[in-house]
C-alpha cells in the first residue's frame, strides 16, 4: 500500500496558534481524503 500522509515538519508556524503545528501532505484527491475524514469516529 502507497503512504497516505507524510509529516514534512512538526515545527511549522501559523498565524493565530500558538506553538508548533504539524505540516502533513495528503497522498490522493480531494474526494479520498473526504472519504477518509468521513470514516473517523469522534471519541466520547
Amino acid at each position: 500500500m502507497a503512504w497516505r500522509f507524510w509529516q514534512h515538519s512538526d515545527r511549522g508556524q501559523v498565524d493565530g496558534i500558538n506553538g508548533s503545528v504539524d505540516f502533513n501532505v495528503f497522498n490522493g484527491t480531494v474526494e479520498e481524503l473526504q472519504t477518509f475524514v468521513d470514516g473517523i469516529k469522534e471519541t466520547p
